[in-house]
């Protein structure tokens, strides 16, 4: 009872004795000296017909980085399924296995020449779909199912093919059931896309099935930087936050959504010109084994379900196909109640954020930092770490889920603080010095 009682009488009393107890970890089994790091999309419309600003799939496989930053080798093939609205998306149906595509009304080889430079890139080519259930957009990847919308007459000329029913719904119906089916597919992970871009709320609907949430988009980038007033990256972050102070726990993803390597935008920027083209990313965490390059299929899933991702911002540097020289982080670990990250941009600030996006301590142009977790206010509930280098790239580290309480020897500071304030209260009021 005093030690609750001493947690309602002072929350948020942080001093070096506070009591840790780390209860997630996403990197705790990284070998960060053995760890490749691949750069991949869960989100971009990579068809060509669908994609009028940039060369789609192919882009991504031409990308050529920087000099010790590697480039894409987990590409989506992704278009848009479920629900037909707004009309001028091209909803429809889509299919597996990667050797096909779907457009709205056929099925066409995907290039030879598309697949046969995915094989000497080393790339893990992944079908993604984009959805969209009672209003609220959301990605399945790897998508092993198809939805058939109607507009394609069912069943499907491939009998190989798994037929999911279209996730419409509404006010009045259930989106669960669809949510539900989804999920049930073995190979499928669920993430939410641009949360509350409309109207400042999580899709509570999702909750349940997601994995991951979206929160750096370079869609949403362009929208603010040409036409203003879509805070659409910072509602992301805010909404992220709260959905891991209330228990709700997605990691955190990088996208383009549309803009990928060598778009326009609608900004009226032309192809290999926009200064918001690929600046979505997301780094998967990938266990290096002997003679392989690419990673698997299970390996990529496993890092979506399990949070072994760092989301990019990659800002800085020449536009469109060009960047990628965001830092590289060489190490996070933890150590008790010590949480250390060691990166390569020597200027680059380090920002340790709590909860209600606090940022709790800032080490500018360090390389590494040690944060003592027990410095943190009581009643925390998660710590990450970014790095934001001076060129406007930042790199997001996924969150530690932690509490914060006080060890004994603090509770008995608290309660010698408390009865110390008291005291002075008591004599005060008893000189008349408060009259």
């Amino acid at each position: 009872m005093l030690i609750l009682s001493l947690g309602i009488l002072t929350p948020g009393f942080a001093f070096a004795g506070n009591d840790v107890t780390v209860l997630l970890n996403p990197y705790s089994s990284i070998d960060w000296d053995t760890i490749d790091q691949h750069v991949g999309n869960t989100h971009d419309h990579t068809f060509n017909e669908n994609n009028p600003h940039g060369r789609g799939l192919q882009a991504y496989l031409d990308v050529e980085s920087s000099p010790g930053v590697p480039a894409y080798t987990i590409v989506p093939m992704q278009s848009y399924s479920g629900e037909p609205n707004p009309s001028y998306m091209p909803w429809g149906p889509y299919c597996r296995p990667v050797s096909f595509w779907c457009r709205a009304h056929d099925i066409g080889e995907l290039p030879q020449a598309t697949l046969d430079h995915a094989a000497a890139n080393a790339a893990l080519i992944v079908t993604q779909i984009e959805s969209r259930a009672g209003g609220k957009h959301f990605t399945v990847t790897p998508f092993e199912g198809l939805f058939v919308t109607a507009v394609v007459p069912a069943p499907f000329p491939n009998p190989n093919m798994e037929v999911l029913p279209d996730p419409e719904c509404s006010g009045t119906g259930s989106c669960a059931e669809a949510y539900t089916q989804l999920a049930a597919v073995a190979d499928n992970v669920i993430g939410v896309n641009h949360p509350g871009a409309s109207n400042r709320e999580f899709p509570g609907a999702l909750r349940r099935y997601a994995s991951f949430v979206e929160i750096y988009s370079a869609f949403y980038a362009a929208a603010d930087g040409c036409r203003g007033g879509h805070e659409g990256n910072v509602i992301f972050l805010e909404l992220w936050d709260q959905e891991t102070i209330d228990g709700n726990i997605f990691w955190g993803v990088g996208v383009n959504d549309h803009l990928g390597p060598d778009s326009g935008d609608a900004c009226g920027n032309p192809a290999g010109s926009s200064p918001w083209a690929d600046t979505g990313k997301t780094i998967f965490l990938i266990d290096a084994e002997w003679g392989v390059v690419a990673p698997t299929k299970a390996q990529y899933i496993e890092a979506l379900r399990t949070g072994r991702m760092i989301a990019v911002k990659d800002v800085g540097g020449p536009e469109s196909t060009h960047r990628y020289d965001y830092p590289i982080v060489s190490d996070f670990s933890v150590n008790g109640n010590d949480a250390s990250i060691t990166h390569d941009d020597p200027d680059a600030d380090i920002v340790w954020i709590t909860d209600g996006l606090v940022e709790h301590r800032t080490a500018a142009n360090a390389l590494t930092d040690t944060l003592d977790m027990g410095s943190l206010p009581t009643g925390s509930h998660y710590v990450r770490a970014e790095i934001r280098a001076d060129d406007g790239d930042t790199v997001f580290m996924q969150p530690l889920i932690v509490t914060i309480v006080p060890e004994p020897a603090g509770i008995l500071l608290q309660l010698t603080a408390l009865l110390g304030v008291a005291g002075c209260r008591s004599q005060r009021a008893r000189s008349g010095y408060d009259q």
